[in-house]
């Protein structure tokens, strides 16, 4: 199991930040790939930066897209 230090959590948020940011149309998958991490924790990172306010989804989880707010 690998651990993760604060710094490389605060890298990891980051980086998948400015992907969306980039591309508002990019799926968790596309993420997970590029950032060779797990479909999970791709999942996980997109979902604290709703809770924290700065992403929100735009329609369906099927056809919709992220908005960074």
């Amino acid at each position: 199991m690998q651990t993760w230090n604060k710094r490389e959590v605060d890298t990891v948020n980051d980086t998948v930040f400015n992907l969306i940011k980039q591309n508002n149309l990019i799926t968790s998958t596309e993420i997970s790939q590029q950032l060779k991490v797990s479909l999970s924790t791709a999942k996980r990172k997109i979902k604290e930066l709703k809770e924290s306010g700065k992403k929100e989804r735009i329609g369906s989880d099927k056809t919709g897209r992220l908005e960074i707010t």
